[in-house]
């Protein structure tokens, strides 16, 4: 499905769009998301609907944790095929390697809430299970592995990334300039093609 977009005139991705389209991008997802998809395709679908070295930029927020492990090299690798070359490609998915550290230093409690509402994330100092030390609520920490599952089949995550993972499978896939943006729940990575 194509939306007054041509293939060939396609410059920006934001792929896994879901609900959250992005002016200026074509958004690319499975599902047909309220008459946000510009382009139906699955990302397992390999190749891509797109010519070799010609996509300015990829943006692939909170998409490849629901691609099986089996498939996410090879997504990255195609990823690379389509940008053109010093085309950048950005990344965020559920950083577990954090929530692992979490669980085993006991920072994950339900006194920290589960959404920011401004104020960022904190742990009540009152708290007798935590003792105000939690860093990440725990419905948000199990949904880091596992999906919020709101929608079957495909709200559900088939991978799990550390900062180690996904940085080797980058290298792997031939990206250059990978930076890592500190955060509390995500990684956050921005990577070039050269």
């Amino acid at each position: 499905m194509i939306k007054e977009t041509r293939y060939n005139e396609v410059k920006k991705l934001n792929i896994g769009s879901g609900r959250k389209k992005m002016d200026g991008y074509t958004n690319v997802d499975a599902l047909e998301w309220d008459g946000n998809t510009d382009i139906m395709h699955d990302l397992t679908n390999i190749p891509y609907p797109f010519k070799g070295g010609r996509i300015d930029e990829i943006f692939c927020g909170e998409t490849l944790e629901h691609i099986s492990f089996r498939d996410t090299f090879y997504v990255l690798i195609e990823f690379y095929r389509i940008l053109k070359e010093g085309g950048k490609l950005s990344i965020q998915v559920p950083d577990c390697g954090k929530m692992m550290k979490y669980y085993v230093n006991g920072q994950v409690c339900n006194c920290v809430n589960h959404k920011d509402t401004g104020e960022g994330f904190s742990a009540n100092k009152d708290c007798l299970e935590c003792k105000g030390k939690a860093i990440v609520n725990s419905t948000r920490w199990f949904y880091a592995f596992t999906g919020a599952q709101e929608h079957f089949p495909h709200d559900i995550h088939k991978t799990i990334f550390t900062r180690e993972l996904l940085e080797g499978m980058l290298e792997l896939s031939g990206f250059s300039d990978i930076k890592f943006k500190d955060d509390i729940y995500k990684l956050k990575v921005k990577c070039v093609k050269l």
